[in-house]
């Protein structure tokens, strides 16, 4: 809201809101009308500020005011991830063809088809860890651009069938990604693991489990682990429950609901690869079908 009242001290400043494509709120002041030009523009303006004379307009006014900032309000908050003609060619044959799908907050998405369709392909595209051919990958709106990748991929997880996990103790393994630049300051929680692994039915001793001695199904529960600790905004889970038994594939359903759950408004969703008809019906509540690289709703 514009206060009602001069900035004491100001002759004239300008004050810029605007949105990076990671959802953030910037705010720029400075005694320059440079950055005022740069984004004006901007296809999320609506609304622009006269901090000298407390007056704001449309963008679309064709009669711009001398002096202004920006203020961004309107972005597409409900499609957080989006594929836009997504296309992946091998040695002169497309593995997927002319994909378009769009992720909102709070989506729970369910991808099916027959092996080898192509459901695991979509999803490392999805996460921008396996190189397209044709189309582009929108994080809020917007493409990624190729030097944010990482900070994309930490916002947007894969979890492979068949994780790979390096040598050590689950807890090591657990603590290992919090020293990586593009986890910034987040810090492993022990007591808050310590939950999330009571509600996978483990115990404490399962943190002081070596790598090597750990099974398919704990391996899998091990990366659910590391994945929902750095609290990402979308999971792209490739049959995550295909090595567990039905009790625990169950209870990791109920974790990823929780995590899900807990802001569903913010941005938050899941995409659910699985085979298992059942588990569809618990874990969605909508689902794309693929064949031959191509999409079926």
């Amino acid at each position: 809201a514009m206060p009602n009242y001069p900035i004491m001290g100001a002759f004239h400043y300008f004050i810029h809101f605007t949105h990076t494509i990671w959802g953030r709120a910037i705010l720029f002041i400075s005694g320059s009308s440079q950055m005022s030009r740069v984004l004006q523009n901007t296809r999320e303006a609506s609304l622009d500020i006269d901090i000298a004379g407390h007056r704001h307009r449309n963008p679309q006014d064709p009669n711009p005011l001398p002096c202004r900032g920006l203020f961004t309000t309107t972005m597409d908050a409900k499609t957080v991830l989006k594929a836009v003609g997504i296309g992946r060619k091998v040695d002169g044959r497309w593995l997927l063809n002319d994909i378009s799908l769009s992720i909102d907050a709070g989506q729970r998405l369910a991808l099916v088809g027959p092996s080898g369709s192509g459901k695991t392909l979509i999803l490392r595209a999805l996460s921008m860890l396996d190189p397209i051919d044709t189309g582009e990958i929108h994080w809020r709106g917007s493409p990624v651009p190729g030097n944010r990748v990482p900070e994309f991929r930490a916002r947007v997880m894969f979890l492979p069938q068949q994780p790979m996990l390096p040598e050590g103790t689950v807890e090591e393994i657990l603590r290992q990604p919090f020293s990586l630049k593009v986890h910034g300051r987040k810090q492993f929680h022990r007591p808050g693991t310590l939950a999330l692994l009571a509600s996978l039915g483990q115990s404490d001793a399962f943190l002081s489990k070596q790598r090597a001695d750990l099974s398919g199904g704990q391996i899998q529960l091990t990366a659910l682990l590391r994945a929902i600790q750095l609290d990402p905004e979308v999971l792209l889970l490739d049959e995550p429950t295909a090595a567990l038994d039905p009790e625990t594939a169950e209870m990791v359903e109920s974790v990823v609901a929780t995590w899900l759950e807990r802001q569903p408004n913010e941005g938050r969703a899941t995409v659910w690869v699985t085979h298992d008809r059942e588990q569809v019906r618990r874990v969605s509540t909508s689902m794309i079908h693929i064949r031959d690289g191509k999409l079926w709703e």
